[in-house]
């Protein structure tokens, strides 16, 4: 492996250093919480499960680089344990697949072509930069690097003809013809229009909510199909690595027998100090996930604001 490699094979050996700057002193900071046995267990035991499972899907915040941080120490400890394992990635799809190809051997990759995909805006620079060492690292230890999204050509398919443009397989493994339970259903929908800050109209929200489902299904037919024998590591929005409606829940036979792990990276907010707390997160049921692990926070702006600032709609 390259240096880089070498140098994360054993990173819970190091301290965490926090980039975040909101939450550093918050009493969960740090803290990882197993939703089953409602209880603390520290970062050991908890890459010493991961590195048993094959299948590992953590659910981050795209912008926070405590997150990202993490999920180098677990990619760290699942190949330190000898496993040449897939990097399962949101953030690329279909069409970037070619040019993570075009990575693979390369202990020092030349990331110009998908700098100036990512790299578009200061924001979207600043994203990607976060991940530019999870590629790297990736690359330089000959783990293949795997897009996880749908394309936006096959996201606007699916707009236009809903499911005729699937494949038959992928609408018959995952019910995607059949509505989801009415409860699940809600929720996502509700969810979706909060991310959107009531930013959609009735159409676009039946279009959305099919295309969200898809994308989850797309994810999860990746994940397996990424597995050459040594597991998969998914990192995704939080909204994707949820056990009770997707990528987790569509794989729930393999997640009951223990063969896949969802890990949410929480950015702690100042009113919540016990993990029980962030069940409002999820409309005040159980917590969708089998371990939270908190970190500080990028920010407080509110994610409306931010959203309306993004897309220019902020009208004041």
């Amino acid at each position: 492996p390259s240096a880089i490699a070498r140098a994360a094979i054993f990173p819970y050996d190091t301290k965490i250093v926090w980039q975040s700057p909101i939450g550093r002193d918050h009493p969960l900071s740090g803290r990882i919480w197993r939703v089953d046995s409602q209880g603390f267990v520290n970062e050991h035991e908890l890459l010493d499960h991961l590195v048993r499972v094959p299948l590992v899907v953590a659910g981050e915040s795209h912008i926070n680089p405590d997150h990202h941080q993490l999920q180098m120490r677990i990619l760290g400890a699942m190949f330190g344990n000898g496993r040449r394992i897939s990097l399962g990635m949101e953030i690329f799809d279909s069409d970037d697949q070619a040019a993570l190809d075009s990575l693979a051997g390369h202990a020092e990759p030349d990331l110009n072509a998908l700098t100036a995909r990512f790299g578009r805006t200061r924001r979207h620079r600043t994203i990607w930069e976060q991940y530019q060492p999870l590629i790297r690292f990736a690359t330089g230890s000959g783990l293949p690097l795997v897009a996880m999204d749908i394309s936006r050509r096959e996201a606007t398919a699916v707009k236009r003809h809903g499911t005729d443009a699937l494949s038959t397989d992928l609408i018959a493994r995952f019910a995607l013809d059949q509505p989801l339970p009415a409860i699940q259903q809600a929720r996502l929908e509700q969810d979706l229009l909060r991310a959107h800050c009531g930013m959609l109209f009735s159409q676009n929200l039946s279009a959305l909510t099919l295309t969200q489902r898809i994308r989850d299904a797309a994810m999860a037919n990746r994940l397996e199909a990424a597995d050459q024998g040594y597991g998969t590591l998914l990192l995704a929005g939080y909204g994707h690595a949820r056990g009770d409606r997707a990528v987790p829940y569509l794989l729930r036979a393999r997640r009951q027998r223990g063969e896949l792990v969802s890990i949410l990276f929480a950015s702690v907010k100042k009113e919540l100090t016990e993990p029980i707390d962030y069940r409002t997160w999820f409309g005040g049921g159980r917590i969708p996930f089998d371990y939270v692990w908190f970190t500080p926070r990028v920010d407080d702006e509110d994610p409306c604001d931010r959203l309306r600032r993004i897309y220019g709609k902020d009208k004041r």
